[in-house]
């Protein structure tokens, strides 16, 4: 069966380069220190100035790539934004240097603003409620201090969030690359994730929410009673509308065409997970075991912060339907179980 997903035919970019996707769209790709491990970013030729969407963790490698970048093109015209898709340190994480180093203002959505300058900086995750959270999904010692690491050590990841920003609206519209383009805020991965649309170009810059290959993470964090999981399938749906054969440049991966198969795909993966969910709570059963379901690597260390959000945000989202129920709780470890 042929693959749904046609990726577009274009020249990765080496570190320090860049690769044109459409006129005065260019694609740049850096290093993240991490299992995922590079990030799209792009760059944008405003005629009289510079828009950078998305900057990389804070490195001295990725700051070595954007001033080979920069410094032969702001000679003539300087850099106007950086414009942040969503707040996790591989799309803010520069943000603050970049405004700092090249005087641009920040454009990004309220929420994310907020996100990003909370987890930002230190202390900004208390480590006791994410240790109480780790603890009620069952986890060991060892995968909790992991877990807590990985969340509460994030700031390590960026450089100072700037206290002013140009405020993201959905349904906003404005000028880039000569055209216009449309926000179309999308829920779920993060809290309030702007995809940048534009209909004269045929692209779409989905950040993280739309990707050719994996499926983005969607998390239960211990400080949100919300739903991310419904949040990310409905706003999807929103996306559903816009033409066949739209260009989608992703943060990971590579640019492709097939929105409408991506979204398809998410729907699927989703509903297997909360099939499997529901087998999994035929007995009273905590997070990490539910998780074993889920997830056919090991769920040790790091990957514990990952495997614990995504296995409550099914969790959750099947208890708000009725389908699943608290179980046995011994005032440390939650369990669930289906309802009758």
């Amino acid at each position: 069966m042929p693959d749904p997903v046609e990726i577009l035919p274009l020249e990765m970019p080496a570190p320090g380069d860049v690769t044109a996707v459409a006129d005065g769209v260019f694609w740049l790709r850096m290093p993240l220190p991490f299992d995922l491990d590079h990030i799209n970013l792009w760059l944008i030729d405003d005629g009289d100035s510079w828009t950078i969407v998305d900057s990389g963790v804070k490195s001295d490698t990725i700051q070595a790539h954007w001033r080979a970048i920069l410094s032969p093109r702001t000679g003539a015209k300087p850099v106007r934004r950086i414009l942040c898709t969503h707040c996790h340190p591989d799309h803010m994480g520069l943000a603050g240097w970049i405004a700092e180093t090249w005087g641009a203002e920040l454009w990004t959505t309220q929420g994310e603003w907020g996100a990003g300058r909370r987890y930002g900086r230190p202390g900004g995750a208390d480590p006791d409620v994410f240790r109480a959270h780790y603890r009620r999904a069952g986890c060991a010692s060892e995968d909790i201090d992991a877990a807590i690491h990985h969340v509460c050590g994030a700031h390590a990841h960026y450089t100072e969030i700037p206290e002013r920003f140009h405020r993201l609206r959905d349904g906003d519209r404005f000028a880039m690359a000569g055209r216009d383009w449309t926000v179309m805020v999308a829920r779920g991965h993060s809290v309030e994730h702007a995809c940048l649309y534009s209909p004269e170009l045929k692209l779409l810059i989905g950040g993280d929410q739309f990707l050719p290959k994996i499926t983005p993470a969607v998390l239960v964090q211990p400080d949100a009673d919300n739903d991310p999981l419904r949040d990310f399938l409905e706003s999807n749906r929103r996306f559903l509308d816009l033409p066949e054969g739209l260009r989608i440049l992703p943060s990971h991966n590579l640019p492709f065409v097939g929105l409408q198969a991506r979204i398809a795909a998410y729907e699927q993966h989703h509903a297997d997970r909360l099939e499997a969910t529901l087998a999994a709570c035929a007995h009273p059963a905590s997070c990490t075991e539910i998780a074993r379901h889920l997830f056919s690597r090991p769920i040790r260390g790091r990957a514990t912060f990952f495997a614990v959000g995504e296995t409550l945000s099914h969790i959750r989202y099947l208890a708000r339907q009725g389908l699943v129920g608290p179980a046995t709780d011994d005032g440390e470890v939650a369990r669930y179980v289906r309802e009758p």
